[in-house]
Order: structure tokens, then C-alpha cells, then sequence
């Protein structure tokens, strides 16, 4: 049991060091320090983004829209359907709502303009969204070769996702110290030492 803890552990800090990592490549490939935009108020150019908030009743609006848009298509192979498929190919394109939606958005705690540009989906001018595929072959490689090579898990099945690491926020916590916006608790009382 101690054994399958700690590789599991290993798999998960491993996991938060390469989002970490792309992160920063992200930020700087942007040209902007971490958790900014560029000018602008609230969420917008400029100002501090906008912290996502999920919202199951607005998430299965969402995939009702993307669900009509392709009415009649729904069983066809994604690639057929949406343009610029590259990890996604050969599913049903009426699963790659869901996967955008309940998978993504809610793992990594952004809308689809964190990674996608409005009005040309199949862009791939964002970093947010390179980083993804590459965070998706990194899963991948994670649940089919490392993870099942790990003797003594408990599971029969072991699995990371993007919740795995990422929780609902952007960038992974790397720090048991730091509550979720990353700052640091305050200092409590010292407990006395045990003898």
C-alpha cells in the first residue's frame, strides 16, 4: 500500500513539474508575466483574468449549442465534423462537446477562449491550446505504459486526467503550503514538539 502511495505520488508531482513547466513556457511564449493579459479592465486586455467559475447548468447549455451545430453529424468521425482534430480523431464528433466542455474547461478551470480564438476554433495560434495536446499525449503516455507498469497499485486501472493535477485552476498547485490562489496560510501557533 505505502508502495502504490508513493508511486502515485511520484506520477502526480512528475505530472504537476511538466503542467508547471509548460506553463511557464506558456506565460513567456506570451510575452506576459504568468496570470496577466494584456491592457484592458477585468478579464479583458489588460486587466487580471477573470476567475473561472464552473457552472454545471451553463456547461450543458454549452453543449447543447455545440450539439446543434452539428445536427446530423453527430455520429460521423470528429475529424470530418470540426476542423484541425489532431488528438481527438476518430471518435464520435458528438463526444468532443462533452470532452471540451465537462473534460477540459472543468479540469483546467478555463473557458474556450483560454485555448481557442473566437470565431476560428481550429486555430492554433494560442499556446494554451499546443500545451494542451501535448498535456493529452503526456496523460496518455501516463495511462497506458507508466502507470500500468507500476506493480502494487491498487487499481486495476489507474488513471490521470487533467483534474488529476489541475483541480479546476490553470496552473497546478506545486505547494502543499499555498491555498489555492497560490498565497501562502498564515503562520497558526507552533505545536509542541512530541516526546
Amino acid at each position: 500500500m505505502r508502495r502504490s502511495i508513493t508511486s502515485l505520488m511520484v506520477v502526480a508531482l512528475l505530472s504537476a513539474g511538466v503542467a508547471n513547466m509548460f506553463h511557464t513556457l506558456t506565460a513567456s511564449a506570451q510575452g506576459q508575466p504568468s496570470g496577466q493579459t494584456a491592457p484592458g479592465g477585468p478579464g479583458g486586455p489588460g486587466g487580471p483574468p477573470r476567475k473561472f467559475v464552473w457552472d454545471p447548468a451553463h456547461a450543458d447549455t454549452q453543449m447543447v449549442h455545440l450539439l446543434d451545430d452539428i445536427k446530423g453529424r453527430e455520429d460521423m468521425p470528429a475529424e470530418s465534423v470540426y476542423k484541425n482534430i489532431k488528438i481527438l480523431k476518430g471518435m464520435p464528433a458528438k463526444r468532443l462537446p462533452e470532452i471540451m466542455v465537462k473534460g477540459f474547461q472543468r479540469g483546467v478551470g478555463m473557458g474556450c477562449l483560454g485555448c481557442h480564438v473566437r470565431g476560428d476554433m481550429a486555430s492554433d495560434e494560442k499556446p494554451n491550446k499546443r500545451v494542451a495536446r501535448e498535456m493529452w499525449a503526456m496523460s496518455k503516455e501516463l495511462n497506458n505504459r507508466i502507470l500500468p507498469a507500476i506493480k502494487d497499485l491498487e487499481s486495476d486501472t489507474p488513471t490521470v486526467n487533467c483534474w488529476t493535477c489541475h483541480r479546476g485552476q490553470h496552473e497546478p498547485a506545486t505547494n502543499a503550503d499555498a491555498d489555492s490562489s497560490g498565497a501562502r496560510p498564515a503562520e497558526g501557533p507552533k505545536p509542541e514538539p512530541s516526546h
